[in-house]
């Protein structure tokens, strides 16, 4: 990822909205308001009768309590619900250009998804309870909620941050396909588990935890965010398209490899614990490049053998379960003194690493730890990696 070009293009894209002049202008080159008006009688008539979808306006107006807050949608960066909904890079255009006295550069740019509530109602009610959800979480840094959601000629439009840098599967995909470092995917999870610890003391569940719904951006930061706010990147989607539908799809990974006490209820009962086991699965996720089985028993057969070993395999092979990912094993930092660069050698797990694993997949769930002292452990009070020196890793 070239941090320097992205960072060009991002002062192309607002001399683009605001020109040359460096003062934001919400009223410089935007389409006119008559332009977003309702389309004509004959128009709704027309796609009434031929069934297609009324044309996405490239500007959505928010008439909501901020006043006529608007968002210029720019290019696709991906899609959401499995693919079936496109995902875009907008700028936020404030009514009033002193709004952007107080906001970061980055804060200009947000993502958006929107769909029209006809003539496909699945997707809008899908898109809908989304957002009801989300409605329940409490604000948290390390939380990524939506920004606001609202209709517009037709359309249910749903604003949330843009993490630039994606989500931590497609970070994986892109940058360590063969598994993440140990120290990055320890950092990764740390973030991800203040905001669990936020929510579970709010009383809630997430039920969703995966890489897909861990979210880094460049200030730096990394979020846990939920299903009204996650999507996939292009380049992810690119990749998952060209691997074997015979797995088990990891969009779905909360779901197939769920704690063993939610599948026995049937998906009806769901505390805290099943959370911390989704952490143990992301962990494994993160650790081998992805977690690709052909059933649940494939990876019953893995979790068994590590609760009864209490160490973790050095990599994935073929099971009395069926057959699973073959790789190498896992990755872990090691600085060059030669060059001063950054390598990587292959290495077994840590024994800290392995024993976190094994706490957060443990069959009974009440033996399992809370996301608090899953925090208090010393893997992580004395991890050494900081947010900053994972996104450093990520290429120029």
């Amino acid at each position: 990822m070239a941090t320097n070009r992205k960072a060009f293009e991002e002062t192309l894209s607002l001399k683009e909205l605001f020109g040359d002049d460096g003062v934001p202008d919400p009223r410089k080159k935007l389409s006119p308001i008559k332009e977003l008006t309702e389309p004509s009688t004959e128009a709704a008539v027309k796609q009434q009768e031929d069934g297609s979808k009324p044309p996405k306006p490239m500007v959505l107006l928010d008439r909501g309590v901020n006043g006529r807050d608007r968002f210029r949608i720019m290019h696709p960066i991906g899609t959401a619900s499995g693919g079936s909904l496109q995902v875009y890079k907008a700028a936020y255009i404030a009514e009033h250009s002193a709004t952007y006295e107080s906001m970061a550069v980055q804060d200009i740019f947000v993502a958006v998804k929107y769909e029209s509530i006809d003539p496909e109602p699945d997707f809008f009610m899908n898109l809908k309870a989304q957002v009801e959800k989300n409605g329940l979480i409490p604000d948290h840094q390390n939380l990524m909620g939506i920004t606001t959601a609202f209709f517009y000629e037709g359309f249910m439009c749903v604003v949330f941050p843009l993490m630039e840098l994606g989500s931590m599967r497609s970070i994986m995909a892109t940058e360590f396909p063969h598994g993440m470092p140990e120290g990055c995917i320890l950092v990764a999870l740390r973030e991800a588990l203040k905001g669990l610890s936020f929510i579970h003391a709010k009383g809630h569940v997430h039920k969703e935890i995966t890489a897909g719904h861990i979210f880094f951006n460049g200030k730096p930061e990394i979020k846990l965010a939920f299903s009204a706010s996650v999507y996939d990147l292009n380049e992810e989607q690119n990749q998952s398209s060209s691997s074997s539908s015979s797995f088990l799809p990891a969009a779905s990974i909360h779901d197939w490899a769920a704690a063993p006490e939610v599948l026995e209820s049937n998906h009806m009962e769901y505390g805290q614990k099943a959370d911390i086991w989704l952490i143990g699965i992301t962990a494994l996720e993160l650790a081998y490049g992805g977690l690709r089985f052909r059933n649940r028993e494939a990876l019953e057969t893995i979790v068994t053998k590590i609760n009864a070993k209490k160490k973790l395999p050095k990599k994935l092979k073929k099971g009395r379960g069926g057959d699973l990912m073959k790789t190498d094993t896992i990755v872990c930092l090691e600085p060059s003194w030669i060059d001063a660069t950054v390598q990587f050698k292959k290495r077994k797990h840590s024994k800290g690493f392995k024993n976190l694993v094994v706490k957060c997949l443990n069959l009974d769930p009440t033996k399992r730890p809370t996301a608090d002292e899953l925090l208090q452990d010393e893997i992580f009070t004395k991890l050494i990696m900081s947010v900053s020196s994972f996104k450093d890793l990520l290429g120029e």
